[in-house]
Parts: structure tokens; sequence; C-alpha cells
């Protein structure tokens, strides 16, 4: 009976001391999840207080802030993150000139003393008299060229937009006169080979010192001034080439090819590497935000961009047809846009009636070519097909030529069809 009673007093103390092993056992379990859980909560509020702080502070990240475009903020080093306290605006001014639009994008500045000095020194640049132009020209220059050639005076950038025909390379031609005449190198920029090889010909006979680089050909690439494609610009940009710390200015001719979506970052990338020292010189028809972009050039070089655009169109545009197989163009759209119809049907049935011809010689040669093998008859065909174009296109030439409507430029899609059109 006594170790009986021995062994339910050993079983019983047993039960209690697991009983306690596994009431605090629960509790430490119950105290870590707790701990874990408030440790979450924690690391959860830090993280919203860092994302709203970081909202606060970097209101150029907010949509509604980028909508209005105001400029951005001046970041202040700290000991663990960067803190953007200072907020830096842009501003865009219109000066009252009649015949032209002109606008002054400035850099961004912090305050209004800031931009009043900047602007003042803009303003006497831009009136500062040249008693030895680095170019004159035959012609009196329009309202736009004279504003453009005060900026280029004054070491400005300056964004020309005005309608094909209009003048825009008068301003090309004086930035490039100014940079040889200041011992400087200036260079050209294109979007196609075929436009580097016209104004290489066309600035040579204005410039003896003027040299050409594509990506076929290299002509005197020591010249003062260079006329090449962007991206062979921006592979020099790549290389750190000697000749980009001489650089005074860059034209961009066409730089609407800025906005296409794969070649784009050509120019992008362009402008960006381009040394702060350069001044730019755009070129274009028509940009439909040319003030956002002057904006973005003057953040980046640091120095106010100026937009100049005109709507006059000096050159009126007009549009022919010229039918295959026919013998003179038609007028269908004339220079106030106006559609003629007659014009335009009369196009047609000569093209119409070319084809008709073209199908009864085909099955001429079809009926007497029975016996012979079909290859023979395709070939046949096709040549005659290519030797009426030919005709057509030398016809077209001849008459543009002798009605002085040159220079022209014909597009041709093989490099072998160039080449024969160019013989012919």
């Amino acid at each position: 009976m006594k170790r009986k009673a021995v062994d339910m007093d050993n079983s019983a103390s047993s039960l209690s001391k697991r009983q306690r092993l596994s009431d605090g056992s629960s509790e430490d379990m119950i105290g870590g999840a707790t701990g874990e859980q408030q440790r979450r909560t924690e690391a959860t509020a830090t993280a919203t207080a860092i994302a709203t702080m970081a909202r606060e502070e970097r209101g150029f990240s907010d949509p509604f802030n980028r909508a209005k475009d105001e400029g951005f903020f001046l970041p202040k080093a700290s000991n663990d993150y960067i803190k953007f306290e200072k907020y830096q605006a842009q501003h865009v001014e219109e000066l009252d000139v009649t015949g032209c639009v002109h606008k002054i994008a400035y850099p961004p500045t912090r305050d209004e003393e800031e931009l009043s000095r900047l602007q003042t020194r803009t303003a006497m640049e831009l009136s500062k008299k040249v008693s030895i132009p680095a170019r004159t020209f035959k012609y009196e220059l329009d309202v736009f060229q004279s504003q453009s050639v005060a900026c280029i005076e004054g070491s400005h950038n300056v964004l020309v937009a005005a309608h094909t025909s209009a003048g825009k390379t008068t301003v090309a031609e004086y930035a490039i006169a100014k940079a040889l005449k200041d011992n400087q190198r200036v260079i050209y920029t294109s979007p196609i080979k075929a436009l580097s090889n016209q104004k290489y010909r066309q600035l040579h006979e204005h410039f003896f010192d003027v040299g050409l680089m594509t990506g076929d050909v290299t002509i005197n690439r020591q010249a003062g001034c260079l006329v090449m494609t962007t991206e062979i610009l921006r592979n020099m940009l790549y290389r750190g080439a000697e000749i980009i710390r001489e650089i005074s200015w860059v034209i961009f001719d066409e730089i609407h090819y800025m906005k296409d979506p794969v070649r784009g970052v050509v120019w992008e990338e362009t402008l960006i590497l381009l040394p702060p020292q350069a001044r730019f010189v755009f070129l274009s028809a028509t940009i439909p935000n040319s003030v956002e972009f002057a904006k973005w050039i003057a953040k980046i070089n640091g120095n106010p961009c100026h937009v100049i655009y005109t709507e006059f169109r000096p050159v009126p545009l007009q549009h022919y047809i010229f039918p295959t197989g026919g013998n003179g163009i038609h007028l269908v759209v004339d220079h106030k846009g106006e559609f003629r119809e007659t014009n335009f049907q009369k196009a047609l049935n000569q093209i119409r009636l070319s084809q008709t011809n073209g199908d009864e010689d085909g099955h001429n040669n079809n009926a007497s070519a029975k016996k012979g093998p079909s290859r023979r008859s395709k070939e046949s065909k096709q040549t005659t097909a290519e030797n009426a174009r030919k005709d057509d296109t030398f016809k077209l030439v001849k008459m543009i030529m002798e009605r002085e409507f040159d220079p022209c430029i014909v597009f041709a899609f093989s490099k072998k069809e160039v080449e024969e059109l160019a013989l012919h």
C-alpha cells in the first residue's frame, strides 16, 4: 500500500510538472507571436511614414505636380537619405515681336531674384550690337531669321520652327560662320545620309572648311565644320572623341525625328551627353510641344533656349499627280488647300488607259510566245514594266527641270534602282 501511494504521488508530481512545462511553453508561444506581430506592425507603420514623407518632400513625383511641369526639387544630401527641400521653378517668357513668335525658356531658378538677374542678362545679350557680323547675306533677313541670329550672337540655344523653304538654313549658316570666325568647331547633324550628302555639297559652296562623316564616306574629318548623321555623333560621344572638346555649336536638322519611337533615343542620348559649353541650333518644320522641349534643353544645358517659329509659308504648297504612262502633271490640291476633282479624274483616266494598253501588249506578247517557255515571257513582261517606269521617271525629271521646279528628290526603294535611274 505504501509503494502504491508513493507511485501515485510520483505520477501526480510528474503530471503537475508536465502541466507546468506545457503552460510555460504555451505562454512563451503566445508571447513570441505577440512580439512578432508587434514588430510587423511597427515595420508597416515605418514604411508608411517613409512613403508619406517621400510623397510630401518629392512633390515632383506627384502626377498633379508633374502635369504643371513647373520645375523640380533641389536635392540636399543628408546622412541617411536625400531630402528634396528646395523647389526650383522654371519660367517661360514671351517677347513682343511682330512677324513671328519668340519665347524664352529659362533654366530652373530658386527665387525671383535669381530669375530677374537671368532675364536682365539675357536681354542685354540679345540687344548687344555686333560691329562685324559673322556672315552677311545678299538678301534682307526675315523677322524670325534676325531674331535667331541675335540669339546665336548671344550664345543662346535656339529652336527655329518654320515651314519648308522658309529659310531655316540661313540660321544654320550663320551659326557655322560664327564658329569658324571664333576658330571653333561646329557639327551639323541630319537624320539620313542622303540629307547629309546634300548639306555637305550646299555648305561646301559657302565654306571651304567643311567635312563629311557618314557610315559610307568620310571626307576631311579635321575640318572646322563637320556634317554627319546623328548616330555618328552619338558614337563619337560614346568613345569620348577628341573633337567633342572643341565643339562650340551643334546644329540638329529635322529635330522632330526625336519623337520617333525607335530612333528618338539617339537624339535624347546625344543631347544629354554633349558638354554644357556647347550650344544648340534646332531646325524643324513644326513641333507641337516646342516649349516643353525648350524647357528640357534649358534644364540639361543650363542656358536659355529660345523658341522662334512662324506660320508664314513663303513657298505655296501644291500637290500634283504624274500618272503612269502620262505626258504631264495634274494639279489636284492648290495652294489654298482646295481639291481639284476634275484634274484628279483626268489623272485616273490616264492611269486606266495606260494599264489597258499594258494589258493588251502583254496579251499580244503571250499569244506570240505560246510555243516558247513561259519563263521567258514573264521576264520579257517584267523588263517592259521596268523600262516603262524608268521612262516615266526620266520624263518627270525632265519636265521638272524645264519648268524650273527643281531641286527635287526622287525616292527609289533599292540601291540598284537608284544607280540605274542616275545613269538613265
